[in-house]
Protein backbone atom coordinates (compact mmCIF):
# COMPACT_ATOMS: atom_id res chain seq x y z
CA UNK A 1 0.00 0.00 0.00
CA UNK A 2 1.18 3.30 -0.86
CA UNK A 3 2.59 5.98 2.05
CA UNK A 4 1.47 9.12 2.18
CA UNK A 5 2.63 12.77 3.58
CA UNK A 6 0.81 15.65 3.94
CA UNK A 7 2.04 19.19 4.67
CA UNK A 8 1.18 21.69 7.85
CA UNK A 9 -0.50 23.75 4.93
CA UNK A 10 -2.16 20.51 3.65
CA UNK A 11 -1.40 21.55 0.15
CA UNK A 12 1.55 19.42 -0.14
CA UNK A 13 1.26 15.95 -0.42
CA UNK A 14 4.06 12.68 -0.98
CA UNK A 15 2.85 9.78 -2.06
CA UNK A 16 5.69 6.82 -2.06
CA UNK A 17 5.00 3.96 -4.27
CA UNK A 18 4.00 0.27 -3.20
CA UNK A 19 7.78 -1.18 -3.71
CA UNK A 20 9.05 2.08 -1.97
CA UNK A 21 11.15 3.00 -5.09
CA UNK A 22 8.89 6.03 -6.30
CA UNK A 23 8.15 8.82 -4.56
CA UNK A 24 5.72 11.26 -6.13
CA UNK A 25 4.87 14.88 -4.78
CA UNK A 26 1.84 17.06 -5.78
CA UNK A 27 1.25 20.81 -4.86
CA UNK A 28 -2.56 21.78 -4.75
CA UNK A 29 -3.91 25.17 -5.52
CA UNK A 30 -4.27 27.58 -2.77
CA UNK A 31 -4.41 31.09 -3.99
CA UNK A 32 -1.48 31.99 -1.99
CA UNK A 33 2.25 31.08 -1.71
CA UNK A 34 4.30 27.88 -1.17
CA UNK A 35 5.90 27.94 1.41
CA UNK A 36 9.27 26.06 0.26
CA UNK A 37 10.27 25.31 3.63
CA UNK A 38 7.48 23.64 4.05
CA UNK A 39 8.01 21.14 0.99
CA UNK A 40 11.85 21.05 2.77
CA UNK A 41 10.43 19.97 5.86
CA UNK A 42 8.27 17.55 4.60
CA UNK A 43 10.11 15.74 2.33
CA UNK A 44 12.85 15.66 5.82
CA UNK A 45 9.58 14.44 7.65
CA UNK A 46 8.88 11.71 5.16
CA UNK A 47 12.06 10.33 5.53
CA UNK A 48 13.09 10.17 1.98
CA UNK A 49 16.75 9.98 1.55
CA UNK A 50 17.75 8.81 -1.89
CA UNK A 51 16.51 9.08 -5.68
CA UNK A 52 16.56 12.87 -5.80
CA UNK A 53 19.18 13.17 -8.74
CA UNK A 54 17.38 10.64 -10.73
CA UNK A 55 14.19 12.31 -10.27
CA UNK A 56 15.66 15.03 -11.26
CA UNK A 57 17.02 13.56 -14.65
CA UNK A 58 14.03 12.03 -15.25
CA UNK A 59 12.07 15.32 -15.29
CA UNK A 60 14.80 17.06 -17.64
CA UNK A 61 14.94 14.96 -19.91
CA UNK A 62 11.28 13.89 -20.34
CA UNK A 63 10.41 17.92 -19.80
CA UNK A 64 7.76 17.12 -16.93
CA UNK A 65 5.91 19.96 -16.15
CA UNK A 66 5.39 20.76 -12.60
CA UNK A 67 1.55 21.98 -12.46
CA UNK A 68 -1.12 22.41 -9.68
CA UNK A 69 -2.49 18.85 -8.72
CA UNK A 70 0.02 17.25 -11.16
CA UNK A 71 1.89 14.60 -9.25
CA UNK A 72 5.54 14.70 -10.49
CA UNK A 73 8.80 12.90 -9.37
CA UNK A 74 11.16 13.92 -6.71
CA UNK A 75 12.49 10.26 -5.88
CA UNK A 76 13.37 7.48 -8.33
CA UNK A 77 15.54 4.64 -7.51
CA UNK A 78 16.17 2.21 -10.02
CA UNK A 79 14.96 -1.86 -9.41
CA UNK A 80 17.60 -4.52 -8.97
CA UNK A 81 17.47 -6.79 -11.95
CA UNK A 82 20.66 -9.11 -11.18
CA UNK A 83 21.39 -11.48 -8.85
CA UNK A 84 24.50 -11.03 -6.64
CA UNK A 85 27.21 -13.84 -8.22
CA UNK A 86 31.01 -15.61 -6.50
CA UNK A 87 34.26 -14.46 -7.88
CA UNK A 88 37.00 -16.77 -8.16
CA UNK A 89 40.60 -15.76 -7.98
CA UNK A 90 42.01 -19.27 -8.81
CA UNK A 91 41.76 -21.93 -11.63
CA UNK A 92 38.35 -23.88 -10.72
CA UNK A 93 38.66 -26.20 -14.11
CA UNK A 94 41.79 -27.92 -12.35
CA UNK A 95 41.53 -31.87 -11.33
CA UNK A 96 41.76 -32.81 -7.53
CA UNK A 97 45.45 -32.54 -6.82
CA UNK A 98 45.51 -35.01 -4.38
CA UNK A 99 45.76 -37.22 -7.18
CA UNK A 100 48.32 -35.83 -10.10
CA UNK A 101 51.20 -37.05 -12.25
CA UNK A 102 54.30 -35.07 -11.96
CA UNK A 103 53.74 -33.42 -14.77
CA UNK A 104 50.90 -32.14 -13.82
CA UNK A 105 52.40 -30.28 -10.76
CA UNK A 106 53.73 -27.63 -13.14
CA UNK A 107 49.82 -26.68 -13.60
CA UNK A 108 49.17 -26.10 -10.04
CA UNK A 109 49.83 -22.87 -8.29
CA UNK A 110 50.85 -22.97 -4.58
CA UNK A 111 48.98 -20.23 -2.44
CA UNK A 112 49.64 -18.92 0.86
CA UNK A 113 47.39 -18.14 3.52
CA UNK A 114 45.48 -15.32 3.30
CA UNK A 115 44.71 -15.57 -0.09
CA UNK A 116 41.29 -14.56 -1.24
CA UNK A 117 40.21 -17.24 -3.03
CA UNK A 118 36.46 -15.88 -3.90
CA UNK A 119 34.29 -13.00 -2.85
CA UNK A 120 30.68 -12.51 -3.42
CA UNK A 121 29.69 -9.01 -5.50
CA UNK A 122 26.02 -8.10 -6.08
CA UNK A 123 27.27 -6.74 -9.77
CA UNK A 124 24.19 -3.80 -9.57
CA UNK A 125 26.58 -1.37 -11.27
CA UNK A 126 26.71 -3.47 -14.40
CA UNK A 127 23.02 -2.74 -14.90
CA UNK A 128 23.02 0.77 -13.10
CA UNK A 129 20.48 -0.71 -10.50
CA UNK A 130 20.12 0.89 -7.23
CA UNK A 131 21.61 -0.11 -3.73
CA UNK A 132 18.53 1.18 -1.64
CA UNK A 133 15.23 2.59 -2.28
CA UNK A 134 14.11 6.16 -1.42
CA UNK A 135 13.88 5.64 2.39
CA UNK A 136 17.55 4.66 2.35
CA UNK A 137 17.10 0.49 2.65
CA UNK A 138 18.70 -1.78 1.06
CA UNK A 139 16.54 -3.37 -1.90
CA UNK A 140 14.97 -6.75 -1.02
CA UNK A 141 17.12 -9.01 -3.21
CA UNK A 142 19.84 -7.49 -2.64
CA UNK A 143 20.55 -8.88 0.86
CA UNK A 144 23.69 -11.56 0.99
CA UNK A 145 23.20 -14.92 1.70
CA UNK A 146 25.84 -15.77 3.93
CA UNK A 147 24.65 -19.23 4.99
CA UNK A 148 25.18 -20.11 1.11
CA UNK A 149 28.50 -18.50 1.24
CA UNK A 150 29.85 -19.65 4.18
CA UNK A 151 28.35 -23.49 2.91
CA UNK A 152 31.08 -23.33 0.72
CA UNK A 153 34.47 -22.80 3.04
CA UNK A 154 35.63 -26.71 2.73
CA UNK A 155 39.07 -28.07 4.15
CA UNK A 156 41.29 -24.64 4.76
CA UNK A 157 39.38 -22.31 3.83
CA UNK A 158 37.33 -19.93 6.39
CA UNK A 159 34.43 -17.05 5.32
CA UNK A 160 35.00 -13.46 6.06
CA UNK A 161 31.42 -12.02 7.11
CA UNK A 162 33.01 -8.46 6.84
CA UNK A 163 33.81 -8.51 3.17
CA UNK A 164 31.97 -11.57 1.79
CA UNK A 165 34.97 -13.76 1.12
CA UNK A 166 36.40 -17.11 1.48
CA UNK A 167 39.66 -16.98 2.52
CA UNK A 168 43.36 -19.48 2.49
CA UNK A 169 43.23 -20.57 6.32
CA UNK A 170 46.65 -22.64 5.29
CA UNK A 171 49.11 -22.43 2.31
CA UNK A 172 47.99 -25.27 0.01
CA UNK A 173 46.69 -25.94 -3.17
CA UNK A 174 43.38 -24.55 -4.01
CA UNK A 175 40.58 -26.92 -5.76
CA UNK A 176 36.56 -26.44 -5.97
CA UNK A 177 34.95 -29.72 -6.16
CA UNK A 178 31.43 -30.57 -8.41
CA UNK A 179 29.39 -29.63 -5.24
CA UNK A 180 31.13 -25.83 -5.09
CA UNK A 181 32.94 -26.60 -2.08
CA UNK A 182 36.36 -24.98 -2.00
CA UNK A 183 39.01 -26.49 -0.51
CA UNK A 184 43.04 -26.24 0.53
CA UNK A 185 44.75 -29.32 -0.29
CA UNK A 186 47.54 -30.07 1.68
CA UNK A 187 48.86 -33.07 0.73
CA UNK A 188 49.71 -33.91 -2.88
CA UNK A 189 49.47 -37.76 -4.05
CA UNK A 190 51.27 -39.02 -7.16
CA UNK A 191 50.20 -42.03 -7.96
CA UNK A 192 53.03 -44.62 -9.30
CA UNK A 193 56.74 -44.24 -9.54
CA UNK A 194 58.79 -41.00 -9.23
CA UNK A 195 61.88 -41.27 -11.87
CA UNK A 196 64.39 -38.96 -13.30
CA UNK A 197 62.54 -35.90 -11.89
CA UNK A 198 63.19 -32.82 -9.87
CA UNK A 199 60.24 -31.70 -7.85
CA UNK A 200 59.51 -29.01 -5.49
CA UNK A 201 56.58 -29.22 -3.55
CA UNK A 202 55.68 -26.67 -0.59
CA UNK A 203 53.16 -29.35 1.49
CA UNK A 204 52.95 -32.73 1.89
CA UNK A 205 53.50 -35.29 -0.75
CA UNK A 206 52.59 -38.99 -0.95
CA UNK A 207 54.18 -41.11 -3.65
CA UNK A 208 52.45 -44.41 -4.96
CA UNK A 209 55.63 -46.21 -6.10
CA UNK A 210 59.54 -45.86 -5.83
CA UNK A 211 61.40 -42.41 -5.93
CA UNK A 212 64.96 -43.41 -8.23
CA UNK A 213 67.19 -41.11 -9.31
CA UNK A 214 64.98 -38.09 -8.40
CA UNK A 215 65.46 -34.98 -6.16
CA UNK A 216 62.44 -33.99 -4.03
CA UNK A 217 62.15 -30.57 -1.79
CA UNK A 218 58.81 -31.31 0.14
CA UNK A 219 57.62 -28.40 2.88
CA UNK A 220 55.51 -31.06 4.56
CA UNK A 221 55.89 -34.75 4.71
CA UNK A 222 56.69 -36.93 2.92
CA UNK A 223 55.11 -40.59 2.35
CA UNK A 224 56.81 -43.52 0.38
CA UNK A 225 55.08 -46.99 -0.53
CA UNK A 226 57.77 -47.99 -1.85
CA UNK A 227 61.39 -47.50 -1.40
CA UNK A 228 64.16 -44.76 -2.18
CA UNK A 229 66.97 -44.89 -4.69
CA UNK A 230 69.63 -43.28 -5.46
CA UNK A 231 67.92 -40.11 -4.52
CA UNK A 232 68.32 -36.73 -3.17
CA UNK A 233 65.57 -36.12 -0.48
CA UNK A 234 65.19 -32.55 1.51
CA UNK A 235 61.82 -32.99 3.44
CA UNK A 236 60.54 -30.15 5.84
CA UNK A 237 58.57 -32.70 7.57
CA UNK A 238 58.48 -36.33 8.54
CA UNK A 239 59.50 -39.41 5.85
CA UNK A 240 57.68 -42.46 6.39
CA UNK A 241 59.24 -44.45 3.61
CA UNK A 242 57.10 -48.23 3.69
CA UNK A 243 59.85 -49.86 2.27
CA UNK A 244 64.06 -49.42 2.20
CA UNK A 245 65.81 -45.94 1.68
CA UNK A 246 69.06 -47.76 -0.59
CA UNK A 247 72.14 -45.68 -2.12
CA UNK A 248 70.91 -42.52 -0.97
CA UNK A 249 74.97 -41.78 -0.05
CA UNK A 250 75.91 -39.10 -2.83
CA UNK A 251 72.79 -37.31 -2.63
CA UNK A 252 71.96 -37.60 0.61
CA UNK A 253 68.72 -37.17 3.06
CA UNK A 254 68.12 -34.19 5.00
CA UNK A 255 64.98 -34.51 7.23
CA UNK A 256 63.56 -31.91 9.62
CA UNK A 257 61.14 -34.64 11.38
CA UNK A 258 61.10 -38.30 12.33
CA UNK A 259 62.35 -40.99 9.93
CA UNK A 260 60.50 -44.40 9.65
CA UNK A 261 61.83 -46.68 6.63
CA UNK A 262 62.53 -50.71 6.75
CA UNK A 263 65.58 -50.78 6.12
CA UNK A 264 68.87 -47.92 5.22
CA UNK A 265 71.43 -49.71 2.64
CA UNK A 266 74.45 -47.53 1.80
CA UNK A 267 72.98 -44.05 2.38
CA UNK A 268 73.87 -40.68 4.36
CA UNK A 269 70.89 -39.07 6.54
CA UNK A 270 70.84 -36.39 8.30
CA UNK A 271 67.52 -35.31 11.21
CA UNK A 272 66.78 -33.64 13.25
CA UNK A 273 64.01 -36.19 14.49
CA UNK A 274 64.42 -40.08 15.42
CA UNK A 275 65.00 -42.60 13.64
CA UNK A 276 62.78 -45.76 13.40
CA UNK A 277 63.20 -49.11 11.68
CA UNK A 278 62.62 -52.82 11.58
CA UNK A 279 64.90 -54.45 9.35
CA UNK A 280 68.58 -53.05 8.98
CA UNK A 281 71.06 -50.17 8.94
CA UNK A 282 74.09 -51.05 7.47
CA UNK A 283 76.97 -49.06 5.64
CA UNK A 284 75.20 -45.90 6.18
CA UNK A 285 76.34 -42.30 7.88
CA UNK A 286 73.66 -41.45 9.88
CA UNK A 287 73.33 -38.40 11.81
CA UNK A 288 70.29 -38.56 14.04
CA UNK A 289 68.98 -35.51 16.70
CA UNK A 290 66.47 -37.66 18.71
CA UNK A 291 67.81 -41.75 18.76
CA UNK A 292 67.46 -44.69 17.04
CA UNK A 293 65.21 -47.44 17.48
CA UNK A 294 65.27 -50.85 16.19
CA UNK A 295 61.27 -52.91 16.21
CA UNK A 296 62.02 -56.24 16.50
CA UNK A 297 64.80 -58.54 17.99
CA UNK A 298 66.41 -58.97 14.95
CA UNK A 299 66.50 -55.24 13.71
CA UNK A 300 70.14 -54.64 13.28
CA UNK A 301 72.50 -51.63 12.73
CA UNK A 302 76.32 -52.83 11.48
CA UNK A 303 79.08 -52.02 8.98
CA UNK A 304 78.36 -47.92 8.89
CA UNK A 305 79.29 -44.61 11.01
CA UNK A 306 76.39 -43.73 13.31
CA UNK A 307 76.01 -40.04 15.23
CA UNK A 308 73.04 -39.80 17.62
CA UNK A 309 72.12 -37.29 20.43
CA UNK A 310 69.53 -39.81 21.63
CA UNK A 311 69.64 -43.27 22.52
CA UNK A 312 70.34 -46.50 20.48
CA UNK A 313 68.49 -49.40 21.04
CA UNK A 314 67.99 -52.42 18.50
CA UNK A 315 68.14 -56.30 18.61
CA UNK A 316 71.91 -56.57 17.19
CA UNK A 317 74.62 -54.30 16.52
CA UNK A 318 78.02 -55.05 14.70
CA UNK A 319 78.70 -57.79 12.24
CA UNK A 320 79.73 -61.64 12.56
CA UNK A 321 82.18 -61.02 9.71
CA UNK A 322 84.08 -58.32 11.67
CA UNK A 323 83.17 -55.36 9.59
CA UNK A 324 83.59 -52.00 11.93
CA UNK A 325 81.07 -50.80 13.31
CA UNK A 326 81.25 -46.99 14.82
CA UNK A 327 78.50 -46.40 16.69
CA UNK A 328 78.14 -42.39 18.75
CA UNK A 329 76.07 -40.76 21.21
CA UNK A 330 77.10 -36.97 21.01
CA UNK A 331 75.54 -33.51 22.01
CA UNK A 332 73.97 -32.00 18.86
CA UNK A 333 74.19 -33.92 16.53
CA UNK A 334 72.57 -32.91 13.56
CA UNK A 335 73.53 -29.07 14.27
CA UNK A 336 77.65 -29.89 14.61
CA UNK A 337 77.24 -32.11 11.35
CA UNK A 338 75.01 -29.61 9.32
CA UNK A 339 77.25 -26.86 10.50
CA UNK A 340 80.32 -28.70 9.11
CA UNK A 341 78.06 -29.58 5.72
CA UNK A 342 77.52 -25.75 5.01
CA UNK A 343 81.19 -24.86 6.18
CA UNK A 344 82.27 -27.56 3.56
CA UNK A 345 80.02 -25.66 0.76
CA UNK A 346 81.35 -21.82 1.34
CA UNK A 347 84.69 -23.15 1.28
CA UNK A 348 83.91 -25.18 -2.45
CA UNK A 349 81.76 -21.57 -3.70
CA UNK A 350 85.08 -19.56 -2.65
CA UNK A 351 87.04 -21.35 -4.53
CA UNK A 352 84.95 -20.82 -7.79
CA UNK A 353 85.59 -17.56 -9.08
CA UNK A 354 82.24 -17.80 -10.75
CA UNK A 355 80.37 -18.44 -7.71
CA UNK A 356 77.62 -16.02 -7.09
CA UNK A 357 78.70 -13.22 -4.44
CA UNK A 358 74.72 -13.60 -2.79
CA UNK A 359 75.10 -17.50 -2.33
CA UNK A 360 77.99 -17.33 -0.67
CA UNK A 361 76.40 -14.67 1.66
CA UNK A 362 73.42 -16.49 2.25
CA UNK A 363 75.54 -19.45 3.15
CA UNK A 364 77.55 -17.36 5.80
CA UNK A 365 74.70 -15.90 7.43
CA UNK A 366 73.45 -19.90 7.51
CA UNK A 367 76.73 -20.65 9.35
CA UNK A 368 76.66 -18.11 11.67
CA UNK A 369 73.34 -18.65 13.04
CA UNK A 370 74.10 -22.54 13.21
CA UNK A 371 76.83 -21.50 15.42
CA UNK A 372 74.51 -19.35 17.57
CA UNK A 373 72.27 -22.14 17.74
CA UNK A 374 74.88 -24.97 18.45
CA UNK A 375 76.07 -22.53 21.50
CA UNK A 376 72.84 -22.75 22.90
CA UNK A 377 72.33 -26.41 22.59
CA UNK A 378 75.43 -27.40 24.04
CA UNK A 379 74.70 -24.97 27.04
CA UNK A 380 71.26 -26.71 27.59
CA UNK A 381 72.36 -30.22 27.67
CA UNK A 382 75.18 -28.96 29.93
CA UNK A 383 72.57 -27.36 32.04
CA UNK A 384 69.35 -29.39 32.01
CA UNK A 385 68.12 -32.17 34.49
CA UNK A 386 67.27 -35.38 32.82
CA UNK A 387 65.62 -38.50 34.19
CA UNK A 388 66.80 -40.96 31.94
CA UNK A 389 70.63 -41.58 31.39
CA UNK A 390 71.50 -42.19 27.57
CA UNK A 391 72.60 -45.84 26.45
CA UNK A 392 73.08 -48.02 23.28
CA UNK A 393 71.92 -51.12 24.00
CA UNK A 394 71.24 -54.48 22.04
CA UNK A 395 67.88 -56.72 23.11
CA UNK A 396 69.90 -59.45 21.75
CA UNK A 397 73.87 -59.40 21.13
CA UNK A 398 76.88 -57.06 19.85
CA UNK A 399 79.43 -58.19 17.72
CA UNK A 400 83.08 -57.71 17.94
CA UNK A 401 84.62 -54.65 16.07
CA UNK A 402 81.60 -52.25 16.78
CA UNK A 403 83.33 -49.06 18.95
CA UNK A 404 81.50 -47.36 21.15
CA UNK A 405 81.14 -43.55 22.47
CA UNK A 406 79.08 -42.37 24.85
CA UNK A 407 79.60 -38.75 25.38
CA UNK A 408 83.65 -38.91 26.82
CA UNK A 409 83.91 -42.43 27.23
CA UNK A 410 84.67 -44.93 24.80
CA UNK A 411 83.77 -48.73 24.52
CA UNK A 412 85.79 -50.97 22.09
CA UNK A 413 83.61 -54.47 21.60
CA UNK A 414 86.27 -57.41 21.47
CA UNK A 415 84.21 -60.55 21.86
CA UNK A 416 80.73 -61.26 21.52
CA UNK A 417 77.75 -59.74 23.95
CA UNK A 418 74.52 -60.96 24.73
CA UNK A 419 72.39 -58.52 25.84
CA UNK A 420 74.20 -55.76 25.87
CA UNK A 421 73.61 -52.56 27.27
CA UNK A 422 75.81 -49.38 27.58
CA UNK A 423 75.15 -46.05 30.11
CA UNK A 424 75.94 -42.80 29.73
CA UNK A 425 78.20 -42.33 33.00
CA UNK A 426 78.07 -38.97 34.99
Amino acid sequence: MPKTFTGTSGKVLIEVSDDELTAMMTIFPSGKMIDEQEILDLIESSGIKYGFEEALHKSIKESIQKDFGIPFPIAICKPNTQKGSLNYYFNTQLDNPRDVDPLSLESLTCITSGTVLADYSLSIFENESSVYNVFGAMQEGLHLDAEHIRSLAGEGVFFDEQHNRLIAAIDGYPYMDEHGIISVIREITITGDVINKTIRIPVSLRIGGDIQSSNLFVGGDLFVVGSINTSRIRCEGNLFVEKNIVDCRESYLQIIGEVECKSLQRSKLITMGKLCFSNELSNCQLIVEKGIKGWGFDSTIHSGNIQSSGSIECGIIGNPDGTSTEIEITISAYLKNLLLIRTREVVKLRQDSEAPIEQIDELNQEIKLLEERLDIAMSDFLTAQREEKLMVSAEQSIFPNTNIRILKHSYQIKQIQQNAQYLEKD
